[in-house]
């Protein structure tokens, strides 16, 4: 592991894992044009640190306005500490995605 990763606090560690186990699942798929869906209510207790609510919040409500999920990957939500927060692979697909909040549907041809 390099330095950099080494440097990172536990929520960025986390979010480093799930990138690179998001990245290996969807390495041979093109997800950008799969479709979400809102799939199961969003659970992330209120007081959890970090933006994973507010993160499964914004998905799905860009899921009910039918988006797609490169349209989702790279929006910012404000923090806590009111910097902005770009979400990533890891936190849409393997967090997102992986728990069941949002669904991923193949684009139709």
């Amino acid at each position: 592991m390099s330095k950099e990763r080494n440097d990172l606090n536990r929520e960025q560690a986390w979010a480093y894992r799930e990138q690179r186990k998001a990245e290996a699942l969807a390495m041979n798929l093109d997800l950008k044009d799969f479709v979400l869906a809102a799939d199961r209510e969003n659970d992330v207790a209120t007081g959890m640190k970090g933006p994973r609510r507010a993160i499964v919040a914004l998905a799905q409500k860009m899921a009910a306005q039918g988006a797609t999920y490169g349209q989702v990957l790279g929006q910012t939500i404000p923090t806590a500490s009111g910097k902005p927060f770009k979400i990533a692979e890891g936190e849409l697909l393997g967090y997102v995605c992986a728990n069941g909040y949002c669904t991923l549907t193949p684009p139709k041809k």
